[in-house]
């Protein structure tokens, strides 16, 4: 890629935010969104994988923000023993927006108490909360209009991400 071709794409889809954009290798679907990010005792650089087409949605400089701010809290951030978010929490949660999220309505991009992150959709009364612990499946959550509610434990490979999809898109069309 040349310098004016990654100058015009990370100022297309990264400004004004500090992420900066590259093509990830062997595919033009996906690049990888890097920052530097304080948190812990070091100052590290994290990198996500983004596809292109999530990296288009109208909300998606606000999520980059959200995960930028997550990973700025320290242990403690609301003062009852939280532990602060992880990286691979952060990277996973850029996993379900890349996979359920791309067209849907911006989701919420929140902290949990164990280190992770939980990303979540509501729209005409119903909610869909995926939370995203350091380590282990992500569990969803279903609220649905009428108040029944579900849960379910979902692996990297598992079915329920499309029914999830599904989902989030019925909600974006609701919104739109």
């Amino acid at each position: 890629m040349t310098a004016s071709t990654q100058e015009l794409l990370t100022r297309a889809v990264c400004r004004p935010s500090p992420w900066n954009a590259s093509r990830a290798r062997g595919t033009s679907e996906t690049m990888n969104v890097r920052s530097p990010v304080s948190f812990g005792p070091d100052r590290r650089e994290i990198t996500l994988r983004v596809s292109r087409q999530l990296s288009r949605r109208p909300w998606f400089h606000q999520a980059l923000r959200d995960f930028r701010r997550l990973l700025a809290l320290d242990d403690n951030w609301n003062g009852y023993g939280e532990r602060a978010v992880h990286e691979d929490a952060v990277k996973r949660a850029m996993n379900v927006l890349n996979v359920v999220g791309v067209d849907g309505p911006r989701p919420d991009i929140v902290p949990t108490s164990d280190g992770g992150v939980q990303v979540e959709w509501s729209a005409d009364g119903s909610e869909i909360e995926v939370e995203i612990p350091p380590v282990g499946p992500a569990s969803v959550f279903i609220v649905e209009a009428s108040g029944e509610e579900s849960e379910v434990s979902a692996g990297a490979r598992n079915a329920v991400w499309e029914q999830v999809r599904a989902r989030v898109s019925e909600m974006g069309i609701a919104t739109a």
